[in-house]
């Protein structure tokens, strides 16, 4: 292809996160394609602290350096810590701004924040513009966290319902010539909140194939069953709820909570009388802790997001053969195809009945062996119509 990509995702490149993994597989997709292609990214390495070129690549540490300093001189009392990324990105928009305008690409795909860049790019150039939509609409997410909060007389400020941070991602929606959701759902939320550019749905899928052994009947009935839900909990992600059902729960239910714990959650958890003995916190947890303790129990994964796009932690699970239980804005075909239940994440008595479900031994096995058997999706799919669908806007 004779046009160049710029892909300009506030992300780290060299990192074993996600999206450094997202990047990686569509540059690789670029190169099989002989695609031209430069790349906007950042790096912790203070070697990188301003802007440096490497062959294609655009590299900075400098937005990092934001929350370095808010640790280093204890700036909590000050402000909330997720100003940080918000300044960060906008950074992000000073340090590349110029250079993406300069560079020689025809087509750009970078993320709503930060809108200063989706604006400079829109009003100065004639540059195709690609945005991946990578949350449900803000104001969705901003209705649901606020009314939960407020339910439970919850005062502290979050990027969800900050409304610079809100209109900053909502504002992008306008310029874009195409935007890129994960899901249908995630699609028709967009719609219902008025977004009015194209929009083309291109599922994200694992960052790799499912890497487990089937467990057998035997297998099974030798572990024990756990619970888990990881994640960055806050009240978004619903953990709250398991906290309030798991006093109902008989001992042998055993739940971890793995993962940051953010300041909402941290008041919940201060101000509920009640939490079980059942319940342990692991605060730093990966994805490698979360595939040993599947080889040694019989996991079912939990995410009760009030709102989410296409959380990674599901895809984890999914990896490792752990069935789940997860709420109706988790979009993953789960009751479809039988890899465990979809519940509301406010109703205790569907979750209680849905846990319950999945510890009966067929059942567990049923959702087991169709993840084992089901043809995943994987990033490498998602490149490859990443650059089916640009070929196309560019073609037209």
């Amino acid at each position: 292809m004779s046009f160049t990509i710029s892909l300009c995702y506030f992300s780290t490149l060299f990192s074993k996160g996600y999206k450094s993994e997202q990047i990686k597989e569509i540059i690789k997709e670029f190169k099989n394609h002989n695609v031209n292609f430069n790349c906007y990214t950042l790096d912790y390495s203070t070697k990188y602290t301003f802007v440096k070129k490497v062959e294609s690549y655009y590299v900075s540490s400098l937005p990092f350096y934001i929350n370095k300093i808010y640790k280093k001189f204890r700036l909590y009392c000050l402000y909330p810590s997720y100003f940080n990324y918000l300044y960060s990105e906008k950074l992000y928009s000073l340090i590349f701004g110029d250079l993406i305008l300069k560079d020689d690409s025809r087509v750009i795909i970078l993320k709503n924040r930060p809108h200063s860049l989706v604006k400079k790019i829109r009003n100065n150039t004639n540059k195709i513009l690609v945005i991946e939509s990578d949350q449900q609409h803000p104001l969705f997410t901003y209705s649901v966290v606020e009314k939960e909060l407020n339910k439970y007389n919850i005062k502290f400020d979050n990027i969800y319902t900050n409304q610079n941070a809100i209109k900053d991602y909502t504002d992008s929606f306008d310029f874009a010539d195409l935007v890129i959701v994960y899901t249908e759902r995630q699609r028709n939320i967009l719609l219902e909140y008025g977004v009015k550019s194209k929009i083309f749905i291109n599922e994200l899928g694992l960052e790799s194939l499912p890497k487990f052994k089937l467990k057998s009947d035997k297998e099974l009935a030798e572990k024990k069953y756990k619970f888990i839900t990881f994640a960055n909990h806050s009240i978004l992600k619903g953990t709250h709820k398991l906290v309030e059902l798991w006093s109902d729960f008989p001992n042998n239910f055993e739940l971890i909570i793995a993962g940051s714990v953010e300041p909402d959650f941290k008041f919940f958890l201060k101000s509920f009388r009640n939490i079980s003995g059942n319940i342990s916190f692991i605060e730093t947890f990966n994805k490698d802790n979360l595939l040993e303790l599947s080889k040694d129990y019989n996991l079912i994964g939990i995410l009760l997001s009030l709102s989410e796009a296409y959380p990674r932690v599901v895809s984890e699970y999914f990896e490792f053969g752990i069935p789940v239980v997860v709420s109706q804005i988790i979009d993953r075909d789960i009751d479809k195809f039988n890899f465990g239940k979809v519940v509301q994440y406010d109703n205790l008595t569907e979750i209680k009945n849905a846990l319950c479900h999945l510890v009966i031994p067929e059942n567990y096995y049923e959702c087991h062996k169709n993840i084992y058997n089901y043809n995943f999706k994987t990033y490498s799919d998602f490149a490859k119509k990443y650059l089916e669908i640009i070929k196309t806007l560019v073609d037209d």
